[in-house]
């Protein structure tokens, strides 16, 4: 009795908690027991595999496509996307760049810059507010890994009040997920530290200073991105209150800016720029990333697809039209190469593994002589008549193995061919006679080719050309020969015999030209050729009492005559040299030029009010169902009964009577099923008046409480 009476005096602390958890199997140690290892079947095994080894691209060619060529080229796909967007990537890395350094120099010289006021980095981001995210991302990578630091970005539709914005800090810098919106109305949360025992109003920003002060934090960056959007008195307040926190909390402000620096200052408080030092940041417009983005990963010689220039057009347009980001830009143009190596069987073309597999099928053969490349080609050969034409296309019809040697080896000279269409486009480019930007230059000479005739545009404008223009136009020509261009993958040019005597040509001229520069300016004077403006001159006869005007050339000296044959020397080597066909006409050019427009216009520009339309129509061609199949009496009452409500919506006018539209309703249902109630026919007429007003169909009346209004949208 003693030792029980010990043992009960003795306490534990499961005694004094408050709640107790109740584990059975926490006490009991279990006995590690072996587990039973499942039989497996063979046949599941071999199940397995194949799922495994499956491919999500589907069989083309009515389905007799081998399950080899399907993988191939679903493997060419990520292959080849994963090398576009490689390229993209450091595009996008690189092309802000200069901005992140200056910025980030800033940040470090506002330490000993700066000491009463708050730092502010002002960053022109232009018009297009969607490339502002890419920028800010690249802003706060790169200020974080410089400085330990943390870094907040704010929009305007998040931060409407002050007490919202600053809730929004302190939670972003404490990566304390919330589960209660920014709503006021809410209780307020509470943030608390368990090192003092002391709890904080989670918009208090006495709790943000408690929390950064062990963690020895540099820099608090709040990034405003779209400066524009916050209003005039939330900015001012912001300001003042940082201001106020500056020697406890380091706030460093980043302000995204769309129109300028002085329209921005002007909405502030003129006590609240006094707290502020900043500095104005330029970067890069978008235009000027999409140029570069397009010359790397859409016009590059080595790119493994190629778009059309239909396709092209609708792309850059939309870019134009809507003040797209790059991200869409990058969207469209992966949905172009998934459209291409998913319905495209002659995609395998685009990879070298293909002669590693068995022969091409009998299907992929009719499919190419099927090609629109290949039936010109064969009707192009007939119509020159001669009896080699004639037997080659003879064999290109007949002849299989003739027909695949003559495709790989245009499908092997493919890089060559586009190297010389991008070469002698840049050679136009850089005469000057079309002022556009290069991917529309790009796209006309997709569609057109290139030829230069001496009645075309080009020629008048070298020929309009002063002395230090022809030089600057002649050392361009030099230099696309010889070194080509890096972001269009192009190589020297001067392993050609023909466009290596252009290139010495041109060079002998560019020597001549110097020193007939140097001589004129030793003489003092003007070079000028026999084609410009400054050698015609007007000559004015009277005879019998009437005027009569003339042009006349003006005499030209020793120098302008040389110069004269200097221009016709260029003019002569860029009509003979510079000429490309569209890589469109090229032999089989389908396998890697994809034209399509329709499924990029069907999933990146919906047309919401069409497919909504036509579901409420036609519901059959969707649910596909036997009580919604179209019949020839009219409007069946068996449909869904927001497809019938529509119906009834498409016959009314502005304002609707929801007594009479609910009465045709009722007469419509009424006669199909007799039995219904009518109490759940109001409900079901409701739902669907509901379903209605969800997809912008109607809405409340402000003229009649008993109608309902009728919406138009896009």
């Amino acid at each position: 009795m003693a030792r029980n009476e010990a043992n009960q005096d003795i306490f534990t602390q499961e005694d004094h908690q408050v709640a107790y958890i109740f584990d059975p199997d926490g006490d009991v140690p279990q006995q590690d027991r072996p587990s039973k290892r499942r039989r497996v079947s063979k046949q599941a095994v071999v199940e397995g595999n194949s799922l495994k080894n499956a491919s999500t691209f589907s069989s083309l060619l009515n389905g007799v496509e081998k399950p080899e060529f399907v993988q191939l080229r679903e493997k060419a796909f990520q292959e080849s996307w994963a090398k576009v967007d490689q390229r993209i990537k450091g595009i996008l890395r690189s092309s802000n760049q200069a901005t992140l350094d200056q910025v980030s120099a800033f940040v470090q010289d506002s330490k000993t810059s700066c000491i009463d006021q708050v730092p502010a980095a002002f960053v022109i981001t232009g018009p297009n507010i969607a490339s502002q995210d890419l920028l800010f991302e690249q802003l706060s990578e790169s200020l974080q890994r410089s400085t330990p630091s943390k870094f907040v970005r704010l929009r305007s539709s998040e931060a409407t009040t002050l007490k919202a914005t600053l809730k929004k800090v302190i939670r972003d810098v404490t990566a304390q997920a919330s589960s209660d919106g920014d709503d006021e109305d809410d209780e307020d949360m509470q943030v608390g530290d368990g090192r003092e025992g002391r709890r904080y109003l989670d918009y208090d920003l006495e709790a943000l200073y408690a929390f950064i002060r062990p963690q020895d934090c540099a820099h608090i960056f709040v990034a405003f991105q779209d400066s524009e959007g916050f209003e005039s008195s939330l900015l001012s307040d912001l300001i003042v209150l940082f201001h106020s926190w500056r020697p406890r909390i380091p706030f460093t402000l980043l302000f995204g800016i769309a129109t300028s620096v002085e329209l921005l200052q002007a909405r502030l408080l003129k006590s609240a720029c006094q707290l502020v030092y900043g500095a104005q940041f330029d970067v890069i417009q978008t235009a000027a990333i999409l140029e570069t983005v397009f010359k790397t990963s859409v016009a590059a010689a080595d790119v493994p697809v190629h778009l059309g220039p239909l396709l092209l057009r609708s792309m850059l347009d939309r870019q134009r039209d809507q003040v797209s980001g790059i991200q869409t830009f990058v969207m469209s143009l992966k949905y172009a190469y998934m459209c291409h190596f998913y319905a495209n069987p002659l995609s395998v073309f685009l990879t070298d593994d293909y002669q590693s597999l068995d022969p091409l099928q009998l299907a992929h053969i009719e499919a190419i002589r099927n090609t629109p490349s290949v039936r010109n080609y064969i009707e192009q050969a007939v119509e020159k008549g001669t009896a080699e034409d004639l037997s080659h296309a003879k064999s290109a019809i007949e002849d299989d193995e003739y027909l695949m040697t003559t495709v790989r080896h245009d499908i092997q000279n493919r890089h060559d061919n586009t190297s010389d269409f991008l070469r002698a486009l840049l050679i136009i480019q850089a005469t000057g006679a079309h002022d556009e930007e290069f991917s529309s230059a790009y796209v006309d000479a997709m569609e057109e080719g290139i030829a230069i005739s001496e009645q075309s545009s080009i020629v008048e404008a070298v020929r309009r050309m002063e002395a230090a223009e022809i030089t600057n136009l002649i050392s361009r020509v030099i230099s696309i020969l010889e070194e080509g261009d890096v972001q269009l993958a192009l190589g020297p040019a001067i392993v050609k015999p023909e466009l290596a005597a252009m290139r010495d040509s041109f060079a002998s001229a560019l020597q001549e030209l110097e020193s007939l520069r140097v001589r004129a300016k030793e003489q003092g004077i003007t070079l000028r050729s026999k084609y410009s403006g400054h050698s015609k001159v007007m000559r004015t006869t009277v005879i019998a009492q009437r005027v009569q005007l003339s042009r006349d050339s003006a005499a030209l000296t020793e120098e302008d005559k040389q110069f004269t044959c200097i221009v016709d020397q260029v003019i002569e080597g860029l009509t003979s040299h510079i000429h490309a066909s569209s890589p469109m006409s090229a032999l089989l050019s389908e396998s890697w030029i994809y034209e399509s427009r329709t499924p990029l216009r069907d999933v990146l520009v919906p047309r919401p009010r069409l497919v909504l339309e036509r579901s409420l129509t036609r519901p059959h061609d969707y649910l596909s169902c036997s009580c919604c199949k179209p019949t020839e009496d009219g409007v069946s009452a068996t449909l869904p009964a927001t497809a019938l409500l529509y119906r009834l919506y498409t016959e009314t006018g502005s304002l609707i009577n929801v007594a009479d539209l609910w009465s045709a309703f009722a007469a419509m249902t009424g006669e199909n099923d007799k039995e219904m109630d009518e109490r759940k026919n109001l409900v079901v007429f409701y739902r669907a008046l509901a379903e209605l007003r969800a997809l912008g169909f109607i809405k409340a009346s402000k003229k009649k409480t008993d109608h309902i209004a009728k919406l138009k949208w896009l």
